[in-house]
């Protein structure tokens, strides 16, 4: 036999127990070998062949341009050079699917045992190692790819080229996870296709910032910063060393020195840091601010007491002397500022101007002279003084506006009782809630008064009025008049000593039940002479502005009441239900 050239055997039951061959030998059909095959050059495959793929068996494949070798139960082929597989335990209760991510969580027997991946936590998403290769039965071992391509999915909705991230329960996406979701790379879509859809499987599992071999974290809390020392970055709350700002700076805690441009220096000492033991400088030694060369820095020598400023500013230890401007973000305590005879303002009064003293219980006194403003008063202007609970007088001499009234304008005086004057010299004398006075020497005389004027003259001889009558709702009066008035009980339209009156009423009644309504316009005018005689200059004029049904006996007469030197309405109806009247009246006034 060793001059054969060949060995050629053929059909399924052929057997040799000893061949050597050489020179091209060719075995065509199916071979059953059992022992060694040694000293082998090389084996040829058949780069033509059509033989499928199966377990065990190693085919060419030549879409692939690789060995084919088929693995333990069929599903699942391994091209050599290109793919590499390892074959896990799945520790899911489910069964784990073909193209979902799993991690290693742990080991059963001889198999790493595997579970869904998800970037929510570090647990889950640390030990991604790769794609389900085959559908995995609960409790059963497969095959899983950790490298090269997956094929035969459904990659519809991708896109090719595109970057796979690790999403939730074994999925991926298309789209970067957000911070704190966990970032895994999984590789990239090869082909998109309903049932032949390819991925490049290559995983990389991403860093904590404490993976990283020069970063050392200890004791990490929130506010940490990442310091550069020896060789590492480390988590510290110190800064250490020389370091430039753009900007502003806030701080709760300061300890050293602070040096840098005018600005910085003058904004970093808000009045809320002295209230802090902390932040007093010169009162407990040692702390400094300084800046040489700028007027606008404190400092201190360290001794109690020894705060001085450069240039502009001096501190004896209790009164801050400024000759400029000062920024705070806020205060505690009293404000005295800018100039001498400052300091009598108290519990937290603020006064600020030439002898602006004596502004207490939150009063604010701005302006030359502006004293006693107290209790939430407010005075702004030369002498505007005297201004509380609550009153703001805004203007020069603009006093003893209190209770809650505003006066605005040189002189604007006695607005109080929620009333406000608008002019030089307005008042509203105390009559109570929407009594307004707008012009000059303009003087509100009667309660729920609006009144203007045009003089410039301390005798005020005309003004223009509108006043409002307070509504009330009446019960049948049966036929007998009920007098209305300006609040609830029995303010009236007072007639002044000495003056005329002309008025027009507009008179509005609604019944509350079933809103039938009735309207009156009352033309007139009444006087009162200097001996306090109160009477109409002639009867009044009565216009039914409208009527409607069931309103016929209601009625309003307006008349003289010498008694009270007043212009008295009243008002009667007989309704079985109540009838709300209110009133409305435009005059002009003149006096004497």
């Amino acid at each position: 036999m060793s001059n054969w050239k060949k060995i050629i055997v053929s059909g399924s039951q052929a057997h040799l127990s000893s061949v050597t061959a050489s020179n091209g030998s060719i075995i065509s059909g199916s071979l059953t070998m059992s022992g060694s095959i040694v000293n082998v050059n090389n084996l040829d495959f058949n780069m033509t062949s059509t033989v499928p793929s199966a377990a065990g068996r190693f085919v060419w494949d030549d879409g692939n341009g690789s060995l084919d070798l088929g693995l333990k139960g069929g599903n699942v082929n391994l091209l050599l050079g290109q793919q590499t597989y390892a074959r896990i335990f799945n520790a899911e209760a489910t069964t784990l699917n073909k193209g979902e991510v799993v991690y290693i969580s742990g080991s059963q027997g001889n198999r790493v045992s595997a579970k869904r991946a998800d970037y929510i936590g570090e647990g889950d998403s640390a030990t991604t190692i790769g794609f389900v290769a085959e559908s995995i039965a609960s409790g059963a071992e497969g095959f899983i790819i950790t490298n090269g391509v997956l094929e035969n999915l459904n990659t519809v909705g991708l896109t090719q080229g595109k970057l796979l991230y690790l999403s939730s329960s074994g999925q991926y996406s298309e789209t970067k996870p957000i911070a704190p979701q966990h970032t895994v790379t999984l590789g990239y879509v090869e082909r998109v296709h309903a049932t032949v859809g390819s991925i490049y499987v290559k995983i990389d599992n991403g860093y904590e910032l404490d993976e990283l071999h020069n970063v050392l974290t200890t004791g990490v809390s929130n506010g940490d910063l990442l310091m550069y020392s020896a060789s590492l970055w480390k988590n510290s709350k110190q800064l250490s060393g020389s370091y430039g700002l753009t900007g502003s700076l806030q701080a709760t805690s300061f300890t050293g020195s602070l040096q840098g441009s005018a600005s910085y220096a003058l904004q970093s000492l808000s009045a809320s840091f002295a209230t802090t033991a902390s932040y007093v400088l010169g009162g407990g030694g040692g702390a400094t601010v300084t800046n040489p060369g700028d007027n606008y820095v404190i400092t201190s020598d360290g001794t109690s007491g020894g705060l001085v400023g450069e240039g502009n500013l001096s501190f004896n230890g209790s009164i801050l002397n400024v000759t400029g401007s000062v920024i705070a973000n806020r205060y505690t305590g009293s404000l005295q500022y800018f100039d001498y005879n400052t300091n009598t303002n108290t519990s937290n009064g603020i006064g600020i101007g030439l002898s602006a003293t004596n502004n207490y219980y939150n009063g604010v006194g701005i302006g030359e002279l502006a004293q006693s403003n107290y209790s939430n008063g407010v005075g702004i202007g030369y002498y505007a003084s005297s201004n509380y609970n609550g009153g703001i007088g805004i203007g020069f001499l603009s006093a003893n506006n209190y209770d809650i009234g505003v006066g605005i304008g040189y002189g604007s005086q006695l607005c109080n009782n929620y009333g406000v004057g608008i002019g030089a010299y307005t008042r509203t004398n105390g009559n109570g809630p929407g009594t307004v006075s707008i012009g000059s020497y303009s003087k509100a005389e009667r309660q729920n008064e609006f009144v203007t004027t045009a003089t410039n003259s301390s005798v005020n001889k005309a003004q223009s009025i509108i006043q409002k009558f307070r509504e009330k709702s009446l019960a049948s009066s049966g036929g007998v008049l009920q007098e209305l008035f300006t609040d609830d009980s029995s303010a009236r339209v007072t007639i002044l000593a000495s003056s005329v009156y002309q008025f027009r009423f507009q008179i509005n009644a609604i019944e509350t039940s079933t809103f039938v309504c009735k309207t009156w316009e009352v033309v007139g005018a009444i006087k009162r002479d200097a001996s306090n005689n109160t009477t109409m200059v002639r009867n009044p004029i009565y216009i039914v502005t409208s009527a409607e049904a069931g309103s016929a006996n209601w009625d309003v007469t307006v008349d003289a009441d010498d008694t009270n030197e007043a212009l008295r309405l009243r008002v009667k109806h007989d309704a079985a239900n109540n009838v709300i009247f209110s009133a409305t009246i435009w005059a002009t006034e003149t006096r004497i």
